[in-house]
């Protein structure tokens, strides 16, 4: 029994076992509020990721309507700063060489009538050598084209009455190339007078080539018929 109480004492000295209760764990207890904020954060992160590519699509759009404005607004003011000056400026620099091309084909045409005139009055009265020469210069002329009618009515006077041979069948070949009103009455009144040289048959034939009077080439025709 002295032991028992011994062992009794013994135990009743002993501290009593200690009780532990769970601690909620700090870090456990605060996960669902920083699953939250991280969910809140990448929202939020992407919101500003949606807004910068809406500003990017806007700045784009933008920038390809002022491309485009720009590219309809150049054509036209390069037209009217440099294109549309620069073709008045080349028309006018035309329209002034085109002037000047008529004032200088008229003054050169007048010089030239200025110059068969001379050769058509000195060939009036020249004889010899000096009438050859005369009426080389008058054919060149009418062989060129350059004679004007009055000038060809007043050479048909001179072929009907010039004491000259040689300038006369000159002359005759020279204004058959010539179809108007004054070769035609002179080719009409060879004909009426015959007496065809064999050098006047060539220049009526020639004229008759040249000329539309239908009658003048008939009168011709029947000429012909009556020498064969």
């Amino acid at each position: 029994s002295v032991a028992w109480s011994e062992q009794s004492a013994e135990l009743a000295k002993q501290p009593e076992p200690q009780t532990y209760q769970r601690q909620a764990n700090p870090s456990i207890s605060a996960a669902p509020n920083d699953t939250t904020n991280v969910t809140q954060s990448i929202d939020l992160l992407n919101q500003r990721v949606e807004d910068q590519r809406s500003l990017l699509k806007l700045g784009l759009a933008t920038i390809g309507i002022l491309v485009s404005t720009i590219g309809l607004i150049f054509p036209t003011v390069a037209y009217f700063v440099g294109i549309a000056p620069a073709r008045k400026a080349s028309n006018d620099a035309q329209k002034a060489l085109d002037e000047l091309n008529h004032k200088f084909s008229g003054l050169l045409q007048e010089h030239r009538e200025q110059e068969i005139d001379a050769a058509i009055e000195s060939l009036k009265n020249a004889e010899g050598m000096l009438a050859n020469i005369a009426g080389g210069n008058v054919q060149l002329a009418l062989i060129s084209g350059h004679c004007s009618e009055t000038q060809i009515s007043t050479l048909t006077d001179i072929a009907r009455s010039h004491k000259s041979d040689d300038v006369v069948t000159m002359l005759q070949y020279s204004l058959a190339g010539y179809d108007c009103y004054a070769t035609r009455a002179y080719f009409n009144d060879l004909i009426k007078a015959g007496d065809f040289s064999s050098r006047k048959k060539k220049a009526i034939s020639l004229f008759a080539s040249t000329t539309s009077d239908e009658q003048l080439i008939e009168k011709w025709k029947k000429a012909q018929e009556s020498l064969t």
